[in-house]
């Protein structure tokens, strides 16, 4: 239908939001709804048509990196061993530790480990949840707290228990991690045999 000067007629609800692109009338009507006609070989419209709503995005399911405290049994009479492990809820994620003789420890830090699946997990206990800068300030101080060194086996004062809480307690500075759970933490290092 046209109106006298031979242009389409709108439907009566049509607001002021009327567009014309190539072949293609599209318009909004007052509650939102878009419509579109588009023009035919012989210059009449068809009529219009609504305009449905490109199907949203699933919205990512919110799946956030925690910090965890991973103990692993180790020979018998043996401390348990400590690492620091970022991971989601489930699956694998990366570890931090410390490992070796007493007298002399090294970094091994290693990614994409399930340690909660390792035939020597003892347990596990949930710090934090971890934002991209807690990331980085646990991946800095993981680097450089030096790993537990000592002259001999009589003067060893420290092992990755003792590693695990300088990394922790150097998070809580920079408010990654709060007092209290390191202090927590802490209550459960075992004595250096």
């Amino acid at each position: 239908m046209t109106n006298t000067l031979g242009q389409p007629l709108l439907p009566t609800r049509c607001l002021p939001r009327f567009a014309l692109s190539g072949n293609r009338q599209y318009w909004e009507d007052e509650t939102g709804q878009q419509w579109t006609r588009r023009m035919g070989r012989d210059g009449s419209w068809t009529e219009w048509e609504r305009v449905e709503a490109p199907p949203q995005p699933e919205q990512a399911a919110y799946d956030p990196f925690y910090l965890y405290l991973v103990m692993q049994s180790q020979a018998q009479g043996e401390p348990l061993h400590w690492s620091l492990f970022v991971a989601r809820e489930t699956g694998p994620g990366t570890v931090y530790q410390v490992k070796g003789d007493n007298t002399y420890m090294h970094y091994q830090h290693a990614a994409n480990v399930n340690l909660r699946e390792s035939h020597s997990f003892y347990n596990a206990y949930q710090l934090c949840e971890l934002s991209n800068d807690g990331l980085q300030w646990l991946d800095g101080y993981a680097n450089r707290v030096p790993p537990p060194q000592a002259e001999n086996r009589a003067s060893v004062t420290e092992n990755c228990q003792s590693w695990v809480i300088r990394v922790l307690r150097e998070l809580q500075s920079v408010y990654v991690v709060d007092e209290e759970t390191v202090d927590s933490m802490e209550a459960l290092v075992q004595p250096i045999n």
